[in-house]
């Protein structure tokens, strides 16, 4: 058998849990979802109409309850129900209780909020003013979790595999008791309030992780560089173990993108999950050598230069220069055309985001241009008819 409770279905060692469909179709979220780091256990309800005493005297009631094991206690709230009637003890023969008389603390086996010392601190139902508490009826006030006083009533337990005892005291007096006509009636050791229920819910906190794992070099990483993946575990029960896949947490990722998971266990054997994704940017690899299409040239003449082998990596261009690599910057691009006026040497490297590579270089020949004879000259001249060499 099992049936829906709010957002969960037992059925025998399961739990079912109902999540929102645009959750599970979310292609930017990642996976495995945590649904619900926290433990709530209760409430818990002690009962029985305890009476007050007129301050400083305090009526008492316990209540000890388990909280179960592998869980961090972090808080605790508390609901109750005084009943200032017209019934009790204090207020028989036309005596009228009111609800203002009343008040509350809570301890615990930690300690906890009494009524004197600091921080001190007493539930009243609207006192000083007692203008909405001024009648008879129910004082039925709620502490939410948080509330003051509330986290120091389980401060003094330590997180445990095992179930733990916890209880917790629950402490009710009256600051004085009068009728309608201002008559005071502390003559009774108890009545006037009473409380009819009260009850305490705890909270905890099984294992969890940060919410962001950690890189020390980064999220967005240049090729070759090695990173240490960091996750921290918290609440559950320490000490904490790491499982990390693909080698973790010292790693050095392929040029990509590369999702790291690390599963957390504290001492319970309880697990959380998390990712980190680390993107790789490639390098840069030198060029081998730069092809021409003329060499050597007559002055005047273009030759294209462009550049042979090697490969550009995340945001890198290739970089050419006439006064040496580095030096004397002509423009980018894998090719270039230049018309060098004489003999040149010209360079090109890749320049990005990861790295510099070394240059190739080639040396343009630019051939000397012919010049017009002035005269011509000859051996024999004149000459009688035989051989002249001009």
């Amino acid at each position: 058998t099992h049936q829906w409770i709010g957002h969960y279905q037992f059925e025998s060692n399961r739990i079912d849990v109902l999540v929102y469909s645009d959750l599970l179709d979310n292609d930017t979220l990642v996976y495995p979802l945590i649904v619900d780091p926290f433990v709530t256990w209760g409430p818990f309800a002690g009962a029985g109409l305890m009476g007050s005493r007129a301050s400083p005297g305090v009526c008492t009631q316990s209540l000890t309850v388990s909280f179960p094991g592998g869980s961090e206690p972090q808080d605790f709230s508390a609901e109750w129900e005084v009943d200032a009637s017209t019934v009790l003890n204090c207020c028989e023969n036309g005596f009228a209780c009111w609800m203002c008389e009343a008040q509350v603390w809570i301890t615990s086996s930690c300690g906890g909020i009494t009524p004197t010392g600091a921080p001190g601190i007493v539930w009243v139902c609207d006192i000083p003013t007692c203008t909405v508490c001024n009648t008879p009826g129910l004082w039925g006030p709620t502490l939410g979790y948080g509330a003051d006083g509330c986290p120091s009533m389980i401060s003094c337990y330590t997180p445990s595999c095992a179930a733990q005892n916890m209880t917790f005291f629950f402490n009710l007096n009256r600051t004085f008791c009068s009728d309608a006509f201002g008559c005071d009636c502390n003559w009774a050791t108890n009545g006037c309030n009473a409380l009819n229920s009260w009850s305490v819910t705890l909270r905890g906190r099984t294992v969890e992780q940060a919410s962001n794992l950690t890189s020390s070099s980064g999220t967005t990483l240049c090729e070759g560089t090695s990173t240490t993946l960091s996750a921290t575990g918290s609440f559950g029960v320490p000490p904490y173990t790491y499982s990390w896949n693909l080698g973790g947490p010292v790693v050095t990722p392929p040029v990509g993108t590369t999702t790291y998971t690390v599963i957390t266990s504290d001492a319970c054997g309880n697990t959380a999950t998390n990712n980190i994704t680390i993107t790789v940017l490639a390098n840069s690899t030198a060029p081998t050598a730069i092809s021409t299409t003329a060499n050597p040239i007559c002055p005047g003449n273009l030759t294209t230069l462009t550049v042979s082998g090697g490969s550009l990596g995340a945001g890198a261009t290739w970089n050419w220069y006439s006064g040496g690599c580095g030096s004397g910057f002509i423009g980018t691009g894998s090719s270039i055309s230049v018309s060098p006026g004489s003999t040149t040497t010209y360079w090109v490297r890749a320049s990005g985001t990861c790295n510099t590579t070394s240059c190739a270089s080639v040396t343009i020949i630019v051939n000397s241009l012919s010049t017009a004879p002035t005269s011509v000259s000859a051996t024999v001249n004149p000459t009688c008819g035989g051989a002249t060499t001009l």
